[in-house]
Protein backbone atom coordinates (compact mmCIF):
# COMPACT_ATOMS: atom_id res chain seq x y z
CA UNK A 1 0.00 0.00 0.00
CA UNK A 2 1.32 3.22 -1.27
CA UNK A 3 2.04 6.57 1.12
CA UNK A 4 -0.90 8.17 -0.81
CA UNK A 5 -3.45 5.63 -0.39
CA UNK A 6 -2.73 5.58 3.71
CA UNK A 7 -2.93 9.37 3.51
CA UNK A 8 -6.39 9.32 1.83
CA UNK A 9 -7.63 6.65 4.06
CA UNK A 10 -6.81 8.40 7.05
CA UNK A 11 -8.39 11.66 6.10
CA UNK A 12 -11.41 9.96 4.96
CA UNK A 13 -11.70 7.83 8.31
CA UNK A 14 -10.40 11.11 10.61
CA UNK A 15 -13.93 12.91 8.76
CA UNK A 16 -15.77 9.96 9.83
CA UNK A 17 -14.33 9.87 13.15
CA UNK A 18 -15.63 13.37 13.78
CA UNK A 19 -18.61 12.85 12.48
CA UNK A 20 -19.25 9.94 15.07
CA UNK A 21 -17.77 12.26 18.03
CA UNK A 22 -20.22 15.33 16.71
CA UNK A 23 -23.53 13.08 16.76
CA UNK A 24 -22.66 11.13 19.70
CA UNK A 25 -22.06 14.49 21.54
CA UNK A 26 -25.31 15.78 20.25
CA UNK A 27 -27.14 12.64 21.38
CA UNK A 28 -25.32 12.72 24.63
CA UNK A 29 -26.41 16.82 25.08
CA UNK A 30 -29.50 15.85 24.20
CA UNK A 31 -29.89 12.82 26.60
CA UNK A 32 -29.25 15.06 29.08
CA UNK A 33 -31.76 18.28 28.44
CA UNK A 34 -33.90 15.12 29.88
CA UNK A 35 -34.95 14.37 33.87
CA UNK A 36 -36.22 10.82 34.21
CA UNK A 37 -39.10 10.37 35.92
CA UNK A 38 -37.32 8.01 38.21
CA UNK A 39 -34.69 10.85 39.47
CA UNK A 40 -37.45 13.47 40.34
CA UNK A 41 -38.03 13.48 44.31
CA UNK A 42 -40.14 15.29 46.67
CA UNK A 43 -39.38 18.76 47.47
CA UNK A 44 -37.08 19.32 44.64
CA UNK A 45 -37.58 22.85 43.10
CA UNK A 46 -38.09 23.64 39.47
CA UNK A 47 -39.03 26.21 36.94
CA UNK A 48 -42.26 26.31 34.80
CA UNK A 49 -41.64 28.38 31.66
CA UNK A 50 -45.42 29.92 30.40
CA UNK A 51 -46.26 33.22 28.77
CA UNK A 52 -48.96 35.00 31.01
CA UNK A 53 -48.46 38.25 28.86
CA UNK A 54 -47.81 39.21 25.21
CA UNK A 55 -44.91 36.61 24.08
CA UNK A 56 -42.22 36.92 26.84
CA UNK A 57 -41.28 33.60 28.12
CA UNK A 58 -41.53 33.75 32.28
CA UNK A 59 -39.96 31.29 34.65
CA UNK A 60 -42.79 30.36 37.54
CA UNK A 61 -41.21 28.82 40.99
CA UNK A 62 -42.70 24.97 41.33
CA UNK A 63 -42.20 23.05 44.00
CA UNK A 64 -42.22 19.27 43.31
CA UNK A 65 -44.45 16.91 45.50
CA UNK A 66 -43.45 13.83 43.96
CA UNK A 67 -45.04 10.98 41.43
CA UNK A 68 -48.12 9.68 41.30
CA UNK A 69 -47.01 6.20 39.85
CA UNK A 70 -49.53 4.35 37.54
CA UNK A 71 -51.91 7.42 37.82
CA UNK A 72 -53.30 7.00 34.52
CA UNK A 73 -52.95 3.31 34.13
CA UNK A 74 -49.79 0.86 34.13
CA UNK A 75 -46.63 2.72 33.57
CA UNK A 76 -48.76 6.34 33.41
CA UNK A 77 -47.46 8.27 35.51
CA UNK A 78 -48.34 12.45 36.68
CA UNK A 79 -45.58 14.60 38.30
CA UNK A 80 -47.32 16.45 41.30
CA UNK A 81 -46.56 19.80 41.88
CA UNK A 82 -47.21 23.01 43.26
CA UNK A 83 -47.00 26.49 41.99
CA UNK A 84 -45.10 28.58 44.45
CA UNK A 85 -44.67 31.81 42.29
CA UNK A 86 -46.37 35.15 43.60
CA UNK A 87 -47.52 35.65 39.99
CA UNK A 88 -49.74 32.71 40.12
CA UNK A 89 -50.70 32.99 43.93
CA UNK A 90 -54.67 33.89 43.08
CA UNK A 91 -55.19 31.44 39.86
CA UNK A 92 -52.67 28.75 40.63
CA UNK A 93 -52.29 26.16 36.99
CA UNK A 94 -54.57 28.50 35.10
CA UNK A 95 -56.43 26.93 31.77
CA UNK A 96 -54.29 27.86 28.85
CA UNK A 97 -51.06 26.76 30.95
CA UNK A 98 -51.31 23.21 29.36
CA UNK A 99 -47.98 22.35 27.73
CA UNK A 100 -45.88 25.00 29.76
CA UNK A 101 -42.81 22.86 30.45
CA UNK A 102 -41.39 22.23 33.67
CA UNK A 103 -37.63 22.14 33.91
CA UNK A 104 -35.38 20.90 37.18
CA UNK A 105 -32.05 21.99 37.01
CA UNK A 106 -32.17 22.94 33.38
CA UNK A 107 -33.07 19.70 32.54
CA UNK A 108 -36.86 19.64 31.12
CA UNK A 109 -39.06 16.88 33.36
CA UNK A 110 -42.50 17.20 31.47
CA UNK A 111 -45.81 19.54 30.67
CA UNK A 112 -47.78 20.97 32.90
CA UNK A 113 -51.15 19.25 31.99
CA UNK A 114 -53.99 19.00 34.89
CA UNK A 115 -55.70 21.20 37.75
CA UNK A 116 -55.64 19.68 40.65
CA UNK A 117 -59.63 20.55 42.51
CA UNK A 118 -61.88 23.04 41.19
CA UNK A 119 -61.54 25.37 44.06
CA UNK A 120 -58.29 24.75 44.74
CA UNK A 121 -56.45 27.50 46.42
CA UNK A 122 -52.57 26.32 46.96
CA UNK A 123 -51.32 26.24 43.37
CA UNK A 124 -51.55 22.44 43.15
CA UNK A 125 -51.30 20.56 39.64
CA UNK A 126 -50.03 17.77 37.55
CA UNK A 127 -47.47 17.70 34.76
CA UNK A 128 -47.14 15.04 32.32
CA UNK A 129 -44.11 13.19 31.89
CA UNK A 130 -41.39 13.97 28.59
CA UNK A 131 -41.26 10.84 28.04
CA UNK A 132 -44.81 10.26 26.95
CA UNK A 133 -44.87 13.12 25.31
CA UNK A 134 -41.57 11.91 23.01
CA UNK A 135 -43.50 8.92 22.56
CA UNK A 136 -46.03 11.03 20.47
CA UNK A 137 -43.57 12.44 18.62
CA UNK A 138 -42.26 9.31 17.52
CA UNK A 139 -45.48 8.06 16.05
CA UNK A 140 -45.48 7.87 12.59
CA UNK A 141 -48.29 8.28 10.16
CA UNK A 142 -50.29 4.69 9.02
CA UNK A 143 -50.87 4.41 5.76
CA UNK A 144 -55.06 3.39 5.19
CA UNK A 145 -57.06 1.82 3.03
CA UNK A 146 -60.51 4.26 3.52
CA UNK A 147 -61.86 1.41 0.66
CA UNK A 148 -62.68 -0.99 3.56
CA UNK A 149 -64.65 1.47 5.12
CA UNK A 150 -67.35 1.76 3.03
CA UNK A 151 -69.29 -0.98 3.26
CA UNK A 152 -68.99 -0.39 6.94
CA UNK A 153 -71.42 1.99 8.61
CA UNK A 154 -71.03 3.23 12.00
CA UNK A 155 -73.27 6.09 14.49
CA UNK A 156 -70.26 9.03 13.59
CA UNK A 157 -72.44 10.96 16.14
CA UNK A 158 -72.47 8.50 18.76
CA UNK A 159 -68.90 7.86 18.59
CA UNK A 160 -67.78 11.59 18.50
CA UNK A 161 -69.95 12.51 21.26
CA UNK A 162 -69.49 9.83 23.42
CA UNK A 163 -66.28 8.26 23.38
CA UNK A 164 -63.70 10.62 22.75
CA UNK A 165 -61.54 11.88 25.49
CA UNK A 166 -63.57 10.19 27.65
CA UNK A 167 -61.33 7.56 27.36
CA UNK A 168 -58.29 8.86 27.92
CA UNK A 169 -59.35 11.54 31.15
CA UNK A 170 -58.13 10.01 34.41
CA UNK A 171 -61.35 8.81 36.46
CA UNK A 172 -60.52 10.84 39.67
CA UNK A 173 -62.89 13.58 39.70
CA UNK A 174 -60.37 15.63 42.12
CA UNK A 175 -57.56 16.39 38.87
CA UNK A 176 -58.98 17.09 35.39
CA UNK A 177 -57.27 18.24 32.51
CA UNK A 178 -56.69 22.56 31.90
CA UNK A 179 -59.00 23.54 29.35
CA UNK A 180 -57.94 25.03 26.01
CA UNK A 181 -59.19 28.52 25.97
CA UNK A 182 -61.23 28.73 22.65
CA UNK A 183 -61.62 31.98 21.08
CA UNK A 184 -64.55 32.32 18.59
CA UNK A 185 -65.02 35.70 16.81
CA UNK A 186 -68.21 37.63 17.86
CA UNK A 187 -69.72 34.64 20.27
CA UNK A 188 -73.24 35.73 21.73
CA UNK A 189 -73.09 34.52 25.71
CA UNK A 190 -76.49 33.37 24.95
CA UNK A 191 -75.54 30.40 22.89
CA UNK A 192 -72.65 29.01 25.17
CA UNK A 193 -74.80 25.99 26.10
CA UNK A 194 -74.53 24.79 22.19
CA UNK A 195 -70.92 24.90 22.58
CA UNK A 196 -71.30 21.97 24.87
CA UNK A 197 -74.05 20.30 22.93
CA UNK A 198 -71.42 20.40 19.76
CA UNK A 199 -68.20 19.71 21.38
CA UNK A 200 -69.16 17.60 24.36
CA UNK A 201 -66.56 16.53 26.75
CA UNK A 202 -63.59 18.06 25.40
CA UNK A 203 -61.16 20.21 27.30
CA UNK A 204 -62.66 23.68 24.96
CA UNK A 205 -63.79 26.34 27.37
CA UNK A 206 -65.39 29.76 25.84
CA UNK A 207 -62.66 32.32 26.55
CA UNK A 208 -61.86 35.25 24.45
CA UNK A 209 -62.33 36.12 20.73
CA UNK A 210 -59.31 36.51 18.64
CA UNK A 211 -58.48 36.78 14.68
CA UNK A 212 -56.41 34.67 12.13
CA UNK A 213 -56.51 34.38 8.36
CA UNK A 214 -55.69 32.04 5.74
CA UNK A 215 -53.85 35.02 3.99
CA UNK A 216 -53.58 38.49 6.25
CA UNK A 217 -50.58 40.14 6.25
CA UNK A 218 -51.43 42.22 9.07
CA UNK A 219 -51.69 39.20 10.90
CA UNK A 220 -48.79 38.79 13.53
CA UNK A 221 -46.59 35.90 13.85
CA UNK A 222 -45.01 34.89 17.66
CA UNK A 223 -42.26 33.03 18.64
CA UNK A 224 -42.80 29.06 18.32
CA UNK A 225 -40.15 27.67 21.42
CA UNK A 226 -40.68 25.86 25.11
CA UNK A 227 -42.62 27.87 26.64
CA UNK A 228 -44.38 30.13 23.98
CA UNK A 229 -48.37 30.52 23.16
CA UNK A 230 -49.81 27.49 21.07
CA UNK A 231 -53.26 27.61 19.25
CA UNK A 232 -54.67 25.09 17.42
CA UNK A 233 -56.85 26.49 14.63
CA UNK A 234 -60.19 25.15 13.80
CA UNK A 235 -62.00 28.14 11.91
CA UNK A 236 -59.92 30.92 9.98
CA UNK A 237 -60.90 34.00 8.67
CA UNK A 238 -63.42 36.65 8.98
CA UNK A 239 -65.28 33.55 11.23
CA UNK A 240 -62.24 32.49 13.59
CA UNK A 241 -62.22 29.40 16.31
CA UNK A 242 -59.11 28.49 17.95
CA UNK A 243 -57.67 26.62 20.94
CA UNK A 244 -54.98 28.06 23.03
CA UNK A 245 -52.85 26.13 25.15
CA UNK A 246 -48.64 26.29 25.31
CA UNK A 247 -45.47 24.38 23.52
CA UNK A 248 -43.30 22.06 25.15
CA UNK A 249 -40.68 20.73 22.92
CA UNK A 250 -39.20 21.91 19.81
CA UNK A 251 -36.70 20.14 18.12
CA UNK A 252 -35.66 22.00 14.55
CA UNK A 253 -39.30 22.11 12.67
CA UNK A 254 -40.60 19.06 15.30
CA UNK A 255 -42.96 20.48 18.27
CA UNK A 256 -45.48 18.67 20.76
CA UNK A 257 -47.05 20.66 23.20
CA UNK A 258 -50.43 20.59 25.88
CA UNK A 259 -49.25 17.48 27.60
CA UNK A 260 -52.96 16.34 27.17
CA UNK A 261 -55.50 15.59 24.10
CA UNK A 262 -56.77 18.26 22.26
CA UNK A 263 -60.00 16.28 21.29
CA UNK A 264 -58.49 12.95 20.98
CA UNK A 265 -58.94 12.01 17.42
CA UNK A 266 -55.48 10.64 16.41
CA UNK A 267 -53.87 11.34 13.59
CA UNK A 268 -54.82 14.69 12.29
CA UNK A 269 -53.73 17.02 9.74
CA UNK A 270 -55.10 20.42 11.58
CA UNK A 271 -53.47 23.99 11.65
CA UNK A 272 -51.60 25.58 14.06
CA UNK A 273 -50.37 28.71 14.81
CA UNK A 274 -48.61 31.02 17.19
CA UNK A 275 -50.52 33.11 19.79
CA UNK A 276 -50.69 36.28 21.73
CA UNK A 277 -51.87 36.09 25.42
CA UNK A 278 -53.73 39.46 26.29
CA UNK A 279 -53.84 38.98 30.56
CA UNK A 280 -54.82 35.87 32.49
CA UNK A 281 -58.56 36.07 34.11
CA UNK A 282 -57.82 34.70 37.87
CA UNK A 283 -60.61 32.85 39.58
CA UNK A 284 -60.91 30.28 42.02
CA UNK A 285 -63.51 28.74 40.01
CA UNK A 286 -61.99 29.10 36.24
CA UNK A 287 -58.76 31.28 35.70
CA UNK A 288 -57.56 31.16 32.08
CA UNK A 289 -55.59 32.80 29.43
CA UNK A 290 -57.21 35.36 27.17
CA UNK A 291 -55.12 35.38 23.91
CA UNK A 292 -55.31 36.87 19.72
CA UNK A 293 -54.21 33.55 17.62
CA UNK A 294 -51.65 34.68 15.44
CA UNK A 295 -50.68 33.65 11.74
CA UNK A 296 -51.01 30.05 10.80
CA UNK A 297 -47.24 28.65 11.18
CA UNK A 298 -47.47 24.41 10.70
CA UNK A 299 -49.77 21.62 11.18
CA UNK A 300 -50.77 19.31 14.14
CA UNK A 301 -50.19 15.43 13.13
CA UNK A 302 -51.19 13.85 16.12
CA UNK A 303 -54.10 14.27 19.10
CA UNK A 304 -53.02 12.01 21.60
CA UNK A 305 -53.37 11.17 25.11
CA UNK A 306 -50.32 12.21 26.65
CA UNK A 307 -50.15 15.89 24.31
CA UNK A 308 -50.26 16.71 20.47
CA UNK A 309 -47.72 16.67 18.00
CA UNK A 310 -46.58 18.58 14.89
CA UNK A 311 -44.48 20.32 12.38
CA UNK A 312 -43.43 23.51 11.93
CA UNK A 313 -44.04 25.10 8.19
CA UNK A 314 -46.26 23.21 5.99
CA UNK A 315 -50.22 24.23 5.98
CA UNK A 316 -52.61 21.46 6.01
CA UNK A 317 -55.46 21.11 3.11
CA UNK A 318 -58.19 23.15 4.58
CA UNK A 319 -61.68 23.51 3.36
CA UNK A 320 -63.19 26.87 2.50
CA UNK A 321 -66.75 28.90 3.68
CA UNK A 322 -68.38 31.90 1.79
CA UNK A 323 -71.19 33.36 3.70
CA UNK A 324 -73.03 36.27 2.07
CA UNK A 325 -75.62 38.04 3.93
CA UNK A 326 -78.41 40.94 4.30
CA UNK A 327 -80.36 41.76 7.24
CA UNK A 328 -83.34 43.85 6.45
CA UNK A 329 -83.05 43.87 2.74
CA UNK A 330 -79.55 45.80 3.43
CA UNK A 331 -76.81 43.48 2.65
CA UNK A 332 -73.80 42.94 4.96
CA UNK A 333 -69.76 42.41 4.71
CA UNK A 334 -69.57 38.84 3.08
CA UNK A 335 -67.46 36.34 5.27
CA UNK A 336 -64.71 34.45 3.81
CA UNK A 337 -62.28 32.15 5.64
CA UNK A 338 -60.87 27.98 5.81
CA UNK A 339 -62.30 25.48 7.98
CA UNK A 340 -59.83 22.66 9.43
CA UNK A 341 -60.88 19.46 7.68
CA UNK A 342 -61.42 15.71 9.93
CA UNK A 343 -64.08 13.62 8.95
CA UNK A 344 -65.50 13.21 12.95
CA UNK A 345 -64.49 17.23 13.28
CA UNK A 346 -65.23 19.40 10.15
CA UNK A 347 -69.24 18.71 10.48
CA UNK A 348 -69.20 20.07 14.00
CA UNK A 349 -67.31 23.44 12.43
CA UNK A 350 -69.68 23.94 9.73
CA UNK A 351 -72.82 23.72 12.39
CA UNK A 352 -70.53 26.72 14.29
CA UNK A 353 -69.59 28.25 11.18
CA UNK A 354 -73.61 28.49 9.99
CA UNK A 355 -74.47 29.80 14.04
CA UNK A 356 -71.85 32.87 13.13
CA UNK A 357 -73.38 33.37 10.03
CA UNK A 358 -77.04 33.75 11.60
CA UNK A 359 -75.84 35.80 14.53
CA UNK A 360 -72.47 37.33 14.04
CA UNK A 361 -73.16 41.61 13.35
CA UNK A 362 -76.75 41.61 13.68
CA UNK A 363 -79.39 43.02 15.90
CA UNK A 364 -81.41 40.15 17.97
CA UNK A 365 -85.05 40.62 17.68
CA UNK A 366 -88.25 39.14 19.32
CA UNK A 367 -89.36 38.14 15.52
CA UNK A 368 -87.39 37.30 12.82
CA UNK A 369 -87.38 35.72 9.49
CA UNK A 370 -84.67 34.19 7.91
CA UNK A 371 -83.97 32.36 4.27
CA UNK A 372 -80.72 29.94 3.83
CA UNK A 373 -79.59 29.28 0.45
CA UNK A 374 -76.57 27.17 -0.44
CA UNK A 375 -74.71 24.35 -0.74
CA UNK A 376 -71.94 21.86 0.89
CA UNK A 377 -69.18 20.82 -1.53
CA UNK A 378 -67.68 17.43 -1.69
CA UNK A 379 -64.44 16.15 -3.46
CA UNK A 380 -65.65 13.93 -5.93
CA UNK A 381 -69.34 14.20 -4.86
CA UNK A 382 -72.27 16.41 -6.12
CA UNK A 383 -72.80 19.17 -3.56
CA UNK A 384 -75.41 18.93 -0.83
CA UNK A 385 -78.16 21.74 -1.47
CA UNK A 386 -78.96 23.76 1.84
CA UNK A 387 -82.50 25.40 1.44
CA UNK A 388 -85.18 26.38 3.98
CA UNK A 389 -87.51 29.63 5.04
CA UNK A 390 -88.08 29.89 8.53
CA UNK A 391 -90.38 32.44 10.51
CA UNK A 392 -91.40 33.74 13.75
CA UNK A 393 -89.98 34.33 16.99
CA UNK A 394 -85.76 34.64 17.76
CA UNK A 395 -86.02 30.90 17.98
CA UNK A 396 -86.49 30.09 14.68
CA UNK A 397 -82.40 30.52 14.27
CA UNK A 398 -81.81 27.74 15.77
CA UNK A 399 -84.63 25.57 14.57
CA UNK A 400 -82.80 26.78 10.90
CA UNK A 401 -79.33 25.60 12.22
CA UNK A 402 -80.95 22.06 13.90
CA UNK A 403 -82.93 21.50 10.66
CA UNK A 404 -79.83 21.49 8.45
CA UNK A 405 -77.46 20.49 10.78
CA UNK A 406 -79.82 17.18 10.61
CA UNK A 407 -79.70 17.18 7.28
CA UNK A 408 -75.58 17.59 7.61
CA UNK A 409 -75.20 15.30 10.29
CA UNK A 410 -77.21 12.16 9.34
CA UNK A 411 -75.45 12.42 5.89
CA UNK A 412 -71.91 12.42 7.12
CA UNK A 413 -72.78 10.12 9.64
CA UNK A 414 -73.64 7.55 7.42
CA UNK A 415 -70.91 7.95 4.95
CA UNK A 416 -67.83 9.59 6.72
CA UNK A 417 -65.21 7.57 5.44
CA UNK A 418 -66.45 8.37 1.97
CA UNK A 419 -67.46 11.78 1.91
CA UNK A 420 -64.47 15.12 2.33
CA UNK A 421 -65.93 18.28 2.79
CA UNK A 422 -64.64 21.21 0.87
CA UNK A 423 -66.35 23.78 1.08
CA UNK A 424 -69.67 25.73 2.38
CA UNK A 425 -71.33 28.26 0.53
CA UNK A 426 -74.00 30.23 2.13
CA UNK A 427 -76.98 32.84 1.54
CA UNK A 428 -78.51 34.51 4.61
CA UNK A 429 -80.98 36.82 4.50
CA UNK A 430 -82.92 37.93 7.60
CA UNK A 431 -86.08 39.81 8.78
CA UNK A 432 -86.79 41.83 11.34
CA UNK A 433 -90.90 40.78 11.18
CA UNK A 434 -92.09 37.49 11.20
CA UNK A 435 -94.76 35.87 8.19
CA UNK A 436 -96.38 32.88 9.34
CA UNK A 437 -99.55 31.15 7.98
CA UNK A 438 -101.40 28.53 9.52
CA UNK A 439 -104.41 26.47 7.75
CA UNK A 440 -107.25 27.17 9.26
CA UNK A 441 -109.78 25.08 6.88
CA UNK A 442 -109.82 22.90 3.57
CA UNK A 443 -112.80 22.66 1.30
CA UNK A 444 -113.17 20.42 -1.81
CA UNK A 445 -115.79 21.53 -3.99
CA UNK A 446 -117.51 19.13 -4.80
CA UNK A 447 -116.90 17.04 -1.27
CA UNK A 448 -117.92 13.37 -2.78
CA UNK A 449 -115.13 13.21 -6.01
CA UNK A 450 -116.28 11.65 -9.27
CA UNK A 451 -113.35 10.14 -11.07
CA UNK A 452 -114.25 11.94 -14.22
CA UNK A 453 -114.65 15.82 -12.55
CA UNK A 454 -112.30 18.69 -12.25
CA UNK A 455 -112.15 19.39 -8.32
CA UNK A 456 -111.60 22.72 -6.34
CA UNK A 457 -109.54 22.74 -3.09
CA UNK A 458 -110.32 25.68 -1.39
CA UNK A 459 -108.00 26.46 1.42
CA UNK A 460 -108.14 29.52 3.87
CA UNK A 461 -104.75 30.71 5.79
CA UNK A 462 -104.86 32.70 8.89
CA UNK A 463 -101.55 34.60 10.12
CA UNK A 464 -100.35 35.60 14.02
CA UNK A 465 -102.29 39.02 13.23
CA UNK A 466 -105.42 36.80 12.34
CA UNK A 467 -105.86 38.25 8.83
CA UNK A 468 -106.64 35.36 6.36
CA UNK A 469 -106.40 34.66 3.07
CA UNK A 470 -107.62 32.09 0.39
CA UNK A 471 -105.96 30.27 -2.27
CA UNK A 472 -107.42 27.81 -4.49
CA UNK A 473 -105.82 24.89 -6.28
CA UNK A 474 -107.34 22.44 -9.31
CA UNK A 475 -106.58 19.33 -10.35
CA UNK A 476 -108.31 15.87 -12.14
CA UNK A 477 -107.66 12.89 -10.41
CA UNK A 478 -105.70 10.25 -12.79
CA UNK A 479 -107.21 7.61 -14.73
CA UNK A 480 -106.07 4.91 -12.33
CA UNK A 481 -108.23 5.81 -9.18
CA UNK A 482 -112.20 4.72 -10.40
CA UNK A 483 -113.26 4.28 -6.76
CA UNK A 484 -112.77 4.10 -3.37
CA UNK A 485 -110.81 6.97 -0.58
CA UNK A 486 -108.15 9.25 -1.96
CA UNK A 487 -105.95 11.52 0.65
CA UNK A 488 -105.52 15.18 0.29
CA UNK A 489 -102.85 16.63 2.08
CA UNK A 490 -102.99 20.41 2.30
CA UNK A 491 -100.02 22.67 3.86
CA UNK A 492 -96.93 23.74 4.42
CA UNK A 493 -93.20 21.75 3.12
CA UNK A 494 -92.18 21.01 6.51
CA UNK A 495 -94.18 18.50 6.89
CA UNK A 496 -93.12 17.12 3.86
CA UNK A 497 -89.50 18.00 4.13
CA UNK A 498 -89.14 16.05 7.85
CA UNK A 499 -90.77 13.07 6.47
CA UNK A 500 -88.90 12.40 3.64
CA UNK A 501 -85.77 13.38 5.44
CA UNK A 502 -86.48 10.90 7.64
CA UNK A 503 -87.39 8.68 5.17
CA UNK A 504 -83.71 9.07 3.21
CA UNK A 505 -81.95 8.89 6.64
CA UNK A 506 -83.55 5.59 7.23
CA UNK A 507 -82.98 4.17 4.00
CA UNK A 508 -80.21 2.37 2.35
CA UNK A 509 -78.69 4.08 -0.84
CA UNK A 510 -76.63 2.21 -3.20
CA UNK A 511 -73.88 5.42 -2.23
CA UNK A 512 -73.57 8.79 -1.06
CA UNK A 513 -74.11 9.55 -4.17
CA UNK A 514 -77.74 8.25 -4.49
CA UNK A 515 -77.92 9.83 -1.11
CA UNK A 516 -77.00 13.05 -1.76
CA UNK A 517 -79.81 13.42 -4.39
CA UNK A 518 -82.37 12.27 -2.43
CA UNK A 519 -81.68 14.66 0.35
CA UNK A 520 -81.68 17.71 -2.55
CA UNK A 521 -85.27 16.69 -3.49
CA UNK A 522 -86.71 19.26 -1.44
CA UNK A 523 -89.68 20.99 -0.13
CA UNK A 524 -90.07 24.73 1.19
CA UNK A 525 -91.37 26.23 3.68
CA UNK A 526 -92.52 29.10 2.16
CA UNK A 527 -94.41 26.65 -0.31
CA UNK A 528 -98.49 26.00 0.22
CA UNK A 529 -98.46 22.06 -1.24
CA UNK A 530 -101.18 19.84 -2.22
CA UNK A 531 -100.27 16.07 -1.84
CA UNK A 532 -103.02 13.41 -3.52
CA UNK A 533 -102.38 10.04 -2.10
CA UNK A 534 -103.96 6.97 -1.69
CA UNK A 535 -103.66 4.12 0.62
CA UNK A 536 -102.04 0.83 -0.59
CA UNK A 537 -104.22 -2.06 0.24
CA UNK A 538 -101.67 -4.48 1.20
CA UNK A 539 -101.76 -7.97 3.18
CA UNK A 540 -99.96 -9.55 6.31
CA UNK A 541 -99.06 -12.42 5.05
CA UNK A 542 -97.14 -14.54 8.05
CA UNK A 543 -96.64 -11.84 10.24
CA UNK A 544 -94.89 -9.70 7.16
CA UNK A 545 -96.31 -6.89 5.38
CA UNK A 546 -96.91 -7.64 1.31
CA UNK A 547 -97.60 -4.00 0.12
CA UNK A 548 -97.84 -3.16 -4.02
CA UNK A 549 -99.87 -6.33 -4.67
CA UNK A 550 -101.04 -6.76 -8.08
CA UNK A 551 -104.52 -6.10 -8.17
CA UNK A 552 -105.52 -9.28 -9.64
CA UNK A 553 -104.46 -10.88 -6.02
CA UNK A 554 -106.24 -8.12 -4.33
CA UNK A 555 -109.28 -8.93 -6.11
CA UNK A 556 -109.02 -12.82 -5.55
CA UNK A 557 -107.89 -11.70 -1.66
CA UNK A 558 -111.42 -9.66 -1.19
CA UNK A 559 -113.51 -12.44 -2.56
CA UNK A 560 -112.19 -14.58 0.16
CA UNK A 561 -114.20 -13.86 3.61
CA UNK A 562 -110.86 -15.85 5.34
CA UNK A 563 -108.31 -13.55 3.48
CA UNK A 564 -110.52 -10.35 3.84
CA UNK A 565 -109.20 -9.54 7.45
CA UNK A 566 -105.70 -9.36 6.45
CA UNK A 567 -106.36 -6.52 3.80
CA UNK A 568 -105.16 -3.05 5.37
CA UNK A 569 -104.16 -0.14 4.25
CA UNK A 570 -100.42 -0.61 4.86
CA UNK A 571 -98.67 2.20 3.01
CA UNK A 572 -99.21 5.02 0.62
CA UNK A 573 -98.95 6.03 -2.79
CA UNK A 574 -98.64 10.03 -3.76
CA UNK A 575 -99.89 10.69 -7.18
CA UNK A 576 -98.57 14.17 -7.46
CA UNK A 577 -97.89 17.68 -5.56
CA UNK A 578 -99.12 21.13 -6.51
CA UNK A 579 -97.16 23.81 -4.74
CA UNK A 580 -97.83 27.38 -5.11
CA UNK A 581 -94.94 29.79 -3.28
CA UNK A 582 -96.67 32.51 -0.92
CA UNK A 583 -95.60 35.65 1.26
CA UNK A 584 -94.44 33.86 4.33
CA UNK A 585 -94.24 30.47 6.09
CA UNK A 586 -96.82 27.84 5.99
CA UNK A 587 -96.49 26.11 9.32
CA UNK A 588 -98.49 22.62 9.80
CA UNK A 589 -100.93 20.95 7.70
CA UNK A 590 -104.24 19.18 7.11
CA UNK A 591 -105.62 16.16 5.80
CA UNK A 592 -108.72 15.66 4.11
CA UNK A 593 -110.09 12.29 3.02
CA UNK A 594 -112.66 12.20 0.31
CA UNK A 595 -114.64 9.34 -1.41
CA UNK A 596 -114.43 8.81 -4.96
CA UNK A 597 -117.09 7.58 -6.88
CA UNK A 598 -117.11 6.17 -10.43
CA UNK A 599 -117.42 8.59 -13.87
CA UNK A 600 -120.72 8.11 -16.00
Amino acid sequence: MNLRVIRTMTRQYGVIICALWVLAFKNFSYAQELMPIEEIRSGMSGKTHTVIRGSEIIELDTEILGVMWNYLGPDKHVILGRLVDERTALSGAVHGMSGSPLYIGGKLVGALAYRVGTFEKDGHCGFTPIKDMLDVNALKAIPRDVSVFHTSRFNLISDFTHSITKLDKPKQQHMEYLGLPFSITGWKSEFNHLLDKIFPDMPLMLASTGGVSLEDDKVQSYPLEAGSALAAVFVSGDITMAGTGTLTWRKGDRVLGFGHPMLGLGEVQLPMASAEILSILPSYFRPFKIANTGKMSGTITQDRTAAIAGKIGKLPEMGTYKIKRQWNGVSQETLEGGFAKHRALTPQLILMIMIQSMILGDELSDEVSLRLEGKLGFKDYPSLILDGVYSGTRSERMSALFDQGFTIMNLVNEYAYELDITSLELDVKTLEQASVWEIEKVVLDPPVIRSDQKIEAVITLRNLAGEREVQRFSFELPEHIKDGQVGIYVGGGDVLEGSEKRKGALSLARDARDRIYSLNKQFQADHLYLRLYTNDLGARVRQRDQTGLPYSVLSVMGKNAAAKPALQPLSRKVWFDQARKIDGVIRGGKVVEAKVKKGL
